[in-house]
């Protein structure tokens, strides 16, 4: 089983809802007998340590600790940081990495309604479809493009997003956790 683990936690610090200080969030996950807790920016990606439990009982071990500070949980997606780093290094390449986003799925084999998703791409982006996680590569930038919207709609689970940027210093900063 593996050992280092990345969280991605949906609507941290965005928007002025789910606020919590990264030393805060750092230090009630480790209360709860997590490891080595490392966040990475101010918007919910953590990377730990823990043994003997899976995915999703680290997920909701989090989000429950969670409740009690923020009121109400939020969407905790966890991965083994090696999956994690599959998805990221399977991600399309791109001259700026900000413009790729990889959208996390909490079931890999949930359904997707890929025509609905296509009938909002635009000419501009490309969707890429994969276990675990969909691309989304949207040169005219993420904040106008109505596919990255409404993506979650049509995807049969909990759905977070990060760019390629974010995620490869996430991967690099699971890789040192794992070494430590």
């Amino acid at each position: 089983m593996t050992d280092t683990w990345v969280a991605l936690l949906r609507g941290i610090n965005v928007g002025g809802h789910g606020k919590i200080e990264m030393a805060t969030l750092r230090r009630i996950l480790a209360a709860r007998g997590l490891r080595a807790v490392e966040t990475h920016i101010q918007s919910g990606n953590v990377v730990f340590r823990a043994s003997g439990q899976g995915a999703e009982a680290l997920a909701a071990l989090i989000s429950q600790s969670l409740a009690r500070e923020l009121g109400a949980p939020p969407v905790t997606l966890v991965l083994g940081a090696a999956d994690f780093a599959r998805i990221v290094a399977a991600a399309p390449a791109a001259d700026d990495p900000k413009t790729v986003n990889l959208f996390f799925l909490a079931d890999p084999a949930a359904a997707v309604d890929r025509a609905a998703l296509e009938a909002l791409r635009a000419p501009t982006e490309a969707l890429i479809y994969a276990t675990g996680a969909i691309y989304l590569s949207a040169s005219a930038g993420i904040g106008r493009s109505k596919l990255a919207a409404a993506l979650e709609r049509h995807v049969a689970c909990a759905v977070t997003a990060r760019n390629l940027r974010s995620a490869r210093q996430i991967a690099h900063l699971a890789r040192e956790v794992a070494e430590r």
